[in-house]
């Protein structure tokens, strides 16, 4: 038996714990933090926000919170974090998380009949987004 670790065993725990202090937390509710880990995979600066969302969305997007703007649909203006994601999942890039969005997003997900971003989907989004497998 050995009571003493290897130099190369102590940084693999060490960068283990870090892992874990880094992830997102898993929570089902898509605000700051979830944009900002979307926009890492996406190689976009960090604001954590989606800006100028149109309110008619709402019903849709029951899963958003915190970093979310909201705005008059006359007023609302494309996201530019929704268009790179919209691109990458290949659906029309409108910069607003409407309901052909959702359910790209659902599908990369297994959750194939979603069209609402709800609780359930944001947290597998989450998941995907910790193990790295959401656009990969």
């Amino acid at each position: 038996r050995r009571d003493v670790m290897s130099v190369e065993e102590s940084f693999d725990i060490i960068e283990a714990e870090a892992a874990i202090d880094d992830a997102l937390v898993v929570d089902g509710v898509w605000g700051v933090e979830t944009t900002k880990a979307l926009q890492t995979e996406l190689d976009l600066d960090q604001s954590g926000s989606i800006k100028n969302q149109p309110n008619s969305l709402r019903g849709t997007t029951r899963g958003t919170g915190e970093g979310w703007g909201w705005t008059s649909p006359a007023k609302a203006t494309p996201d530019q974090t929704l268009v790179k994601l919209q691109l990458a999942v290949n659906v029309l890039p409108t910069g607003f998380m409407d309901r052909q969005t959702i359910h790209a997003i659902a599908q990369l997900v297994g959750l194939d009949k979603k069209h609402v971003l709800d609780h359930e989907l944001v947290e597998a989004v989450q998941l995907a987004l910790n193990d790295n497998t959401f656009l990969n």
